[in-house]
């Protein structure tokens, strides 16, 4: 059963909450396909409405408190386990897995809403420059 929990939990967070708070604000969801064309979410639903511009504070919380709980869950059964090693190697993994994506995939994202996103100032600035429309959102609401 707590496995069932925690698929539900990464498919609802994943499937609905994080295309909610992040992706919609990505240039990819303002695409004309019904299905994200993004590395991360490819071929995910666009439910929800194209918001151009940063993500609130609110959209924030929600975002890492959803991912606290994806990595978080399998923690407390580890350690209720005492599976040390395990525990251990997921911790390492994970911290692999976050690094790898930050310096590989974050650094050339176009979701500049992404609190992970670590693309250069400078290709911030092309980017807006190439595409007024998001540009205009940016400094409707900056930082939102």
């Amino acid at each position: 059963m707590p496995l069932l929990i925690y698929v539900a939990v990464v498919v609802g967070f994943f499937g609905f909450v994080e295309i909610r708070v992040m992706c919609s604000h990505c240039p990819h969801y303002a695409e004309k396909s019904v299905t994200l064309g993004c590395w991360a979410n490819h071929g995910a639903p666009k439910l929800w409405r194209y918001r151009p511009g940063p993500m609130s504070t609110a959209e924030k919380m929600v975002f890492f408190g959803g991912l606290v709980v994806v990595w978080g869950y399998p923690i407390a059964f580890i350690i209720g386990a005492g599976l040390w090693f395990l525990l251990g190697l997921y911790v390492l993994l994970t911290t692999g897995f976050l690094v790898t994506l930050k310096m590989f995939l974050c650094s050339q994202c176009m979701n500049f809403a992404c609190p992970l996103n670590g693309v250069p100032d400078s290709a911030r600035a092309l980017f807006f420059e190439r595409n007024p429309s998001v540009a205009e959102a940016w400094q409707e609401r900056p930082g939102a």
